[in-house]
């Protein structure tokens, strides 16, 4: 009887530690992904591509903390590149490039502009470093919404839909200062990214991917907010 009683207290601990280390979880991830973005999303006046990429570089070291801290190993950054996983990126990555050439102009045209592609060549001459900044931008969000917060939501499931869809929603939390039309465009992104991170857990070639298709979303006109 007293060996029942001491398993079921054990059980009972062992309960208490999970939920406490999963409201601690819950807090990290509101204050790290939630309120950052929303803050810019209410605040207009804050709004650039130099405070977002602080606020992202903010968000990506108090990841870096916690990781420091909870003592990852090196296979839980997923920095391995696979021969299978190449061809469904390429797959992925040249769908979302369709997409893009599809989504942007009729977001335009709901806005009242014209439907056809026009890709703004001088801003890359002009801003250069607006694109160098983008793509240190794709690494960290990379970083931050795939390697942990995918680990991290995974301590609240492991049901695989329930996953990709709670970190496609905090893809487009993250871009809630859009217009409405072009943060549909990041939500239907970012159920692409969690599908194919979920899949195939590679950092680098979702960095890779990710930029390609943040750089080609930047030409087409679609970051105006900056």
């Amino acid at each position: 009887m007293k060996n029942k009683i001491a398993i079921l207290q054990n059980k009972i601990t062992i309960l208490q530690i999970a939920i406490l280390q999963n409201k601690v979880t819950a807090s990290q991830l509101i204050a790290i992904f939630i309120i950052p973005p929303l803050v810019l999303a209410f605040f207009p006046a804050l709004r650039s591509l130099y405070t977002n990429i602080i606020t992202i570089a903010c968000c990506t070291f108090a990841c870096i903390i916690i990781i420091i801290k909870e003592g990852w190993k090196w296979p839980d950054f997923h920095l391995n590149i696979e021969k299978q996983m190449i061809g469904p990126y390429i797959g992925f990555t040249v769908a979302g490039l369709l997409f893009l050439m599809v989504a942007v102009p009729l977001v335009n045209w709901m806005k009242g502009g014209e439907f056809s592609i026009q890709i703004k060549k001088e801003l890359l001459k002009k801003d250069f470093l607006k694109y160098v900044l983008i793509v240190i931008i794709c690494l960290l969000q990379a970083f931050s919404y795939k390697t942990f917060l995918f680990k991290k939501l995974s301590n609240f499931t492991q049901e695989k839909w329930t996953l990709i869809l709670l970190n496609t929603g905090f893809f487009t939390i993250m871009h809630a200062m859009f217009p409405w039309g072009f943060i549909g465009i990041c939500c239907f992104g970012g159920l692409g990214f969690a599908y194919i991170y979920y899949h195939y857990q590679s950092l680098v070639l979702m960095t890779i991917s990710h930029t390609i298709l943040n750089f080609t979303a930047a030409l087409l006109g679609a970051f105006q907010t900056y």
